[in-house]
């Protein structure tokens, strides 16, 4: 058993500076003149959030920003409609979604937008020029259909804001050394930019479009399928990053995420499920550690080396990752995080199951589908 668990850190330490391999935060040459953008922000029921987006976006110097309502039942439309009242902003749109949920929003936007490039973000995001010039200048290449951006969470001083500190740092550097090796993986919608043209080329949302998650990375597969891998470009830029909310409660972190990963099984490709099997061993190895403790004096030390490597390890790539935008956890609260990050992952896996998930006022089944 010892030895087992000897090869296996040994092994996580290989797989992570592996994934720092690609970690490459170099800046493109940027256009002289930016191209025609439609920026486009989906939302439901974010009155509580809408401020910091709107104020960020309103110097975006886009072609036009489209808001697209998905039914909500707050006061988010009124405070949209007096906003772009307020300063006069002319290239702002407000419409309604003509089905349900994100995809059928996304849709509904991108018939109505009048420009070659298509940009989405969420309205808990902030952004800037600077973000925008970074994302559009991998388009130079006109083989380029997709890019892809880092997307991290407004510094917090709880546990659990450092937590998804630490969570978006680890899916940045996944979803880069993916798509870097010409094998997308995952993205994050909150920072994507892609071709108006390659969304109807490979038919949009057709085939997923009921599924309530996924907007991103079905698109991404669907692009990658008909474009090849090489089509997509990850932008890990400081200038790129897009800052979203942190979720506040426990309760709600494990809801979203339940949301977010029960779309694996759904897709119909042995390699993204053999990476998400990986992924769960690799969490289940790490909390079954634990069986080391008391069989002997030599395996109880172990124990406490296997995690001091596993942390120390996580401190080294995640703070390399932190570090590229500015940004830092310390080793102390690199421990707790480490030995959540597990835990969590089961957490998560028992919330998808057995707890019905409601995500802003909607049911998620199991199967990734929504009611009304």
């Amino acid at each position: 058993m010892l030895i087992f668990f000897v090869c296996f850190i040994l092994l996580y330490g290989l797989l992570m500076k592996e994934l720092l391999s690609k970690w490459n935060t170099g800046k493109e040459v940027g256009w002289d003149r930016l191209p025609a953008v439609t920026l486009i922000i989906p939302f439901r029921n974010e009155a509580a959030v809408l401020s910091g987006s709107l104020n960020s976006i309103r110097g975006i110097l886009v072609k036009e920003v489209i808001f697209c309502n998905d039914h909500s039942d707050d006061h988010s439309t009124q405070i949209i409609t007096d906003y772009i009242e307020k300063y006069n902003l002319s290239h702002w749109r407000l419409i309604n979604n003509k089905g349900i949920g994100k995809k059928a929003v996304l849709t509904t936007a991108i018939r109505f937008s009048r420009s070659d490039i298509i940009y989405t973000t969420d309205a808990d995001c902030t952004l800037t020029n600077k973000v925008l010039e970074s994302m559009l200048a991998p388009f130079r290449n006109p083989a380029i259909q997709m890019v892809c951006g880092p997307v991290s969470v407004k510094l917090g001083t709880t546990f659990l804001e450092k937590y998804q500190l630490a969570e978006w740092a680890s899916i940045t550097l996944v979803s880069n050394y993916f798509i870097n090796n010409n094998k997308p993986l995952m993205c994050s919608a909150a920072n994507m930019v892609y071709r108006k043209a390659a969304f109807y080329k490979v038919d949009g949302y057709r085939g997923n479009e009921y599924i309530s998650s996924g907007d991103d990375e079905f698109l991404l597969k669907k692009i990658a399928a008909t474009y090849g891998g090489d089509s997509i470009r990850y932008v890990n830029h400081a200038d790129a990053l897009v800052i979203t909310l942190p979720t506040t409660n426990l309760s709600l972190y494990l809801a979203q995420r339940a949301r977010w990963t029960s779309k694996w099984k759904l897709h119909n490709q042995f390699f993204h499920v053999m990476t998400a099997i990986v992924f769960f061993s690799i969490a289940s190895i790490q909390l079954g550690s634990i069986l080391l403790v008391g069989s002997s004096i030599v395996y109880s030390v172990f124990f406490f080396v296997f995690w001091l490597i596993k942390i120390g390890v996580d401190y080294k790539v995640l703070g390399n990752v932190l570090k590229s935008y500015h940004r830092s956890l310390t080793f102390y609260e690199m421990i707790s995080i480490s030995i959540f990050h597990p835990l969590s992952v089961f957490l998560i896996g028992a919330f998808s199951i057995f707890v019905k998930n409601r995500w802003k006022g909607r049911v998620v089944l199991t199967n990734g589908l929504i009611c009304k």
